[in-house]
């Protein structure tokens, strides 16, 4: 049986799981149709899982793209514009901007032009500037958080304690962290038509060609065995799954897994070995 090891830190987990799930044109390219490449819309649980693990490097298609609203304040924390949220590209249609609940199954769906606007890659809330408690602050449909949310400067929406991570490029300054919905529940997804060029990083086996004795045996249906090292993202720390909320989405390590055996039709068996608060020391320490 054909194992293959995973060691991922934040940036590396989403990496590693494009790499394979979302990489297998680069590894093998004579595959004309691979479970990352844009081979149109399915339907069903099975499409949103396709679309999930599709290769948005090589995309015109932006699928669930997470966005937080922000909103600029001045020196006494008054909002003093409407919140704004990047994308990753530029946008020339935008599909479906929506917020998922911890109260709901069913999301709350926003209207671009009584909403929100989308000028390039922002996007920005549609509302007014009110007056409350002696304070400026934003009134609209769509959630937001201020600047100073971000830094710990200004209490974070649903977060307790806004303290708890210092900035290590900025003393006295700090980032919103916890365990549970609160960050996430502030957060909208975007689904979206552009026509950018992604210029960032693109996992290395997709380029290199490796893992292709690994795509080999799946093609082939052998049973292929996904063991996973990493810290809290790859437990599944606040993936909807875990924290019992719309859209119930599996972990990364088990969207994985299932993509490529409903793919190839291969038994994909997955160890995950990952530990809240682990380092890529640990990965190399063997735990």
């Amino acid at each position: 049986m054909k194992r293959i090891r995973f060691f991922s830190g934040m940036l590396a987990s989403v990496l590693c799981a494009a790499c394979l799930a979302g990489g297998m044109t680069g590894c093998v390219p004579e595959h004309p149709d691979d479970p990352a490449g844009d081979n149109g819309d399915t339907a069903g649980e099975a499409g949103i899982l396709n679309n999930l693990v599709k290769n948005f490097w090589q995309s015109d298609k932006m699928y669930e793209e997470s966005v937080l609203f922000v909103a600029q304040t001045d020196a006494q924390g008054n909002v003093v514009s409407a919140p704004q949220a990047k994308l990753l590209f530029p946008a020339e249609e935008i599909l479906e901007l929506k917020q998922y609940r911890p109260d709901s199954d069913e999301p709350v769906v926003y209207a671009e032009g009584e909403d929100f606007t989308c000028s390039g890659n922002t996007l920005a809330a549609i509302g007014t500037l009110q007056e409350v408690s002696g304070e400026t602050v934003f009134s609209g449909r769509i959630p937001y958080v201020t600047d100073k949310a971000l830094t710990g400067e200004m209490s974070f929406p649903g977060v307790p304690d806004s303290k708890t991570v210092p900035s290590k490029q900025t003393p006295g300054l700090y980032l919103p962290f916890t365990e549970g919905t609160g960050i996430v529940a502030m957060q909208c997804t975007v689904s979206y038509r552009h026509a950018g060029t992604w210029s960032g990083t693109v996992p290395a086996c997709y380029a290199d060609g490796a893992l292709k004795k690994t795509v080999e045996k799946l093609k082939n249906g052998d049973p292929v065995e996904l063991f996973v090292w990493g810290d809290s993202i790859s437990t599944g720390a606040n993936s909807s799954s875990v924290l019992n909320m719309a859209p119930h989405l599996p972990t990364w390590p088990e969207l994985l897994s299932e993509n490529l055996s409903s793919w190839f039709g291969a038994e994909v068996r997955l160890t995950n070995k990952a530990v809240g608060g682990w380092s890529s020391d640990n990965g190399v320490a063997g735990g």
